[in-house]
């Protein structure tokens, strides 16, 4: 029954939990023809002891029949549990709780109970953190592995994936709202069996809602808010499924608009929030059952993110009051297209993806303080702007074997073709003279072998080992040019570089019992090197190379289900060596270099929990506790081995509480969150001394659904905390004094939606 009920929720891209299905008694029936989600699992379960009750559109959770008692006996008791959804992170679908890694899903009914951001999955998620530099500019950090808060030549540390197509490089998350969404599957450690370079830290897995070819159907909502002493939010959306061919051909639309009200004032104009933001987006999926084996969907996704300044403040000044200056506006563009071919054949699963990204990021810095530096004359007032295009293709092949056999494997190709224009700009404010100037060209390929095998070593060990085999060739071209030193300079830079990468995984899984999981890990991941080319010529010329670093994780690992499946928990405790370290860094004028900054080492211990005491109440617990260090640091840049990795606090945590019930006949729900971030400090080196965080945050969700419509209040930072988010915001004013960015107040959302 497990294995039938896994292979149905991929087919359908469905989450169902519940108990365990050997509760059910009876061996799944073979499903033909054409059926509906809910007549699907119905059929499914025919005969058996289960029932399949939906709990959210891409949820079901699956629980013993009520049966009505008999005279003189006790009724059978529903129980019901923590939602145990798939996950296919891992590259096949397993059951959560019998995943051999660290994993943790946001559902479709939590991410509607959040303001769609990654942010807000981070407060949710074990080790899971983002930087704050501003919509459409932060990192992703997992585990307590940081490079740094900055943003540079370096690839991500964490692969974030839409569907199966990745959509970052080097660049800062998309923010991407997270309207319509299946679930969110954070897998935490390295990944570079299965996921290859950019993945060293763990992968984010966003699964869009497929459309559903049997019925029309869709979402209307539209949401206000007043944020204290700030401007007014708005958001509204529209999702439409269509079938255009009943149960053949499908077609899922998704659009919004968001708009974030500023909340800095200025002293110079007190009525002004400069730092207000405007994201509009589309998705479009289209997919096309070819027969009973065969599907093909194709995915159109855009985003536009216009942020008219920055959101941080200095010099001193109070909690949400910035001193004038010029603007620095943000511009971020996404665009992405897929198509995914999927079928079942006599030797396992078949998955073919093409994907397309193009994403255009521009952003604009007050660099006052280089008009003392540059020989060129000028004004006084000075802007850096920094423009970057990313094209990236991708192409993938994967084929599963089935899940129920002893010996189980999977296999797969990748190839992958990006170029980069990165084409900085430091410009006279007042006369628009062009005084430094680069216009520089990376492009990029991958080509990769990757496979894994999983044996039943016994009735109770299993052994899993993956390896990844892959090659990738780099080059740059770069042209610079400075006006008003002595030779009007133009300098010139040609780079190539070839790597070979060997990356592997190994698990040993122990299941004593249906409600036990112990494991073992050994995995690493890597990341290639690259050139440095962006310089001032009156400052030192930077290292023109980096080496590529390497992470290996070791790993142990406990799943338990206990108090008849209410209680579920997830103990994961690691050690981390990191050699050669790749580090986004701060040159003396504040243009980016990259470094090898040292070796780092991360002892780290994660917490999490699903406890449902009352059928009507769930909690929801997570922490991190995190050692990290620096060894062997760079000179240049360190001072010290043992302050810790930028960003990166002692501990964190956070819970969750959920309640449910019925007034006047109709479902509220009513979620309230408290999340505490501890301290930590902004950098290696110097920067060790700039300190943030320290603080908790409480949000609170209540939503009542009265037949098809339901109306929603969410309040953010409820308890009004204040605090430091991040203590960087400008590259050019860090030696001017500390920088703040500051909680955003609370804020109060109403929102209403109807379903049709």
């Amino acid at each position: 029954m497990g294995n039938a009920l896994i292979q149905f929720a991929v087919a359908t891209n469905i989450s169902v939990g519940g108990v365990n299905p050997k509760s059910c008694g009876v061996q799944a029936r073979a499903l033909h023809g054409v059926y509906t989600v809910d007549a699907g699992l119905k059929a499914l379960l025919k005969n058996s002891a289960c029932e399949a009750v939906r709990v959210d559109t891409a949820s079901y959770r699956l629980q013993i029949r009520r049966i009505a008692p008999r005279a003189f006996s006790s009724s059978v008791v529903d129980v019901s549990a923590p939602m145990e959804v798939v996950v296919t992170a891992n590259r096949r679908p397993q059951l959560l709780g019998r995943a051999p890694t660290s994993v943790s899903v946001i559902s479709a009914g939590r991410l509607g109970a959040s303001d769609g951001s990654l942010t807000d999955v981070a407060a949710g998620v074990p080790g899971m953190m983002m930087t704050n530099l501003g919509p459409g500019r932060d990192k992703i950090l997992l585990r307590g592995v940081s490079d740094g808060v900055f943003t540079g030549r370096t690839q991500s540390t964490v692969g974030l994936y839409l569907d199966d197509a990745p959509i970052t490089y080097n660049a800062p998350d998309p923010d991407l709202l997270l309207l319509d969404m299946a679930r969110v599957e954070v897998l935490k450690g390295p990944q570079g069996a299965l996921y290859g370079e950019g993945s060293i830290s763990g992968v984010v897995h966003l699964i869009t809602n497929l459309p559903d070819l049997s019925r029309a159907n869709g979402n209307l909502s539209a949401g206000l808010a007043l944020t204290e002493g700030g401007e007014s939010s708005s958001r509204i959306s529209a999702v439409v499924n269509l079938p255009i061919i009943t149960d053949k051909v499908g077609l899922r639309l998704v659009a919004y608009r968001d708009q974030s009200g500023g909340y800095l004032h200025y002293t110079n104009d007190p009525e002004y929030k400069g730092n207000g933001t405007v994201r509009d987006g589309a998705r479009v999926a289209i997919s096309w059952k070819i027969n009973d084996n065969w599907s093909l969907t194709g995915n159109l996704a855009r985003q536009d993110i216009e942020t008219k300044d920055s959101q941080y403040i200095y010099g001193g000044q109070k909690d949400y009051i910035r001193a004038p200056g010029i603007a620095e506006p943000h511009d971020n563009d996404f665009s992405e297209t897929a198509v995914r071919l999927t079928g079942e054949t006599a030797v396992g699963a078949v998955k073919l993806t093409l994907n397309h990204l193009h994403h255009d990021i521009s952003s604009r810095y007050d660099a006052d303080p280089l008009s003392a530096v540059v020989a060129a004359p000028n004004s006084g007032q000075l802007v850096y702007d920094e423009i970057q295009n990313v094209e990236l293709t991708t192409m993938e092949g994967l084929v599963t074997s089935p899940t129920e056999r002893p010996l189980r494997w999977l296999a797969g190709v990748f190839a992958s073709d990006g170029t980069e224009n990165f084409n900085p700009r430091l410009i006279d404010y007042k006369t628009r003279a062009a005084i430094f100037q680069e216009d520089r060209k990376d492009h990029i390929t991958n080509l990769a072998a990757f496979g894994e095998l999983s044996f039943d070593l016994s009735a109770k060990w299993i052994l899993t080992a993956g390896l990844r085999l892959a090659q990738s060739e780099h080059t740059v071209v770069s042209d610079s040019r400075e006006t008003g030193n002595p030779q009007d300079s133009l300098s010139s830079f040609r780079g190539r570089k070839h790597d070979m990468h060997v990356a592997h995984k190994l698990v040993l899984t122990y299941v004593p019992d249906s409600r036990v999981l112990f494991y073992l890990q050994a995995s690493n991941g890597y990341r290639s090197g690259g050139f440095n080319t962006t310089a001032l010529f009156e400052g030192p010329a930077p290292v023109a190379r980096y080496d590529g670093d390497r992470l290996d994780s070791y790993e142990l690992g406990a799943k338990l289900t206990l108090l008849d499946h209410r209680l579920r928990l997830t103990v994961d405790g690691y050690a981390i060596r990191w050699n050669k370290l790749q580090s986004d860094q701060l040159q003396a004028t504040g243009l980016p270099v990259t470094v090898n900054i040292g070796d780092g080492l991360v002892h780290g211990l994660e917490f999490e929990a699903d406890w449902r005491p009352l059928d009507a109440l769930d909690f929801h617990a997570a922490a991190l506790f995190a050692a990290p260090e620096l060894k062997h640091a760079n000179p240049l840049y360190s001072i010290d081995d043992d302050r810790g990795m930028p960003y990166i606090p002692r501990q964190i945590y956070s819970i969750s509480a959920n309640w449910q019930a019925q007034v006047y006949a109709h479902p509220l729900d009513i979620m309230t969150t408290f999340a505490y971030r501890g301290e930590s400090h902004l950098n290696f080196g110097s920067l060790q001394t700039v300190r943030m965080g320290g603080y908790g945050l409480m949000d609170l969700d209540a939503a009542y659904h009265v037949g098809a419509m339901t109306y929603g209040l969410r309040i953010t930072n409820l308890t009004a905390a204040r605090g430091n988010s991040f203590a960087y915001g400008n590259p050019f004013k860090i030696a001017a004094g500390n920088q703040v960015t500051p909680l955003r107040p609370r804020t109060a959302w109403l929102t209403v939606s109807r379903d049709f």
